[in-house]
């Protein structure tokens, strides 16, 4: 049971420190398409 205690709490650390950088890329990507999507929205309606 100690080997098994000691295994899992590192990755489970490991997999959430991966998930909350995964969150946040892809909050900072979909904050960059919305910008871009609305430069060209923008430049659409100008035309």
């Amino acid at each position: 049971m100690d080997s098994y205690g000691e295994f899992i709490w590192p990755a489970y650390l490991f997999a959430t420190l991966i998930l909350f950088l995964l969150v946040i890329f892809s909050v900072k990507s979909l904050k960059k398409s919305k910008r871009i999507y609305k430069n060209l929205t923008k430049k659409n309606k100008k035309k």
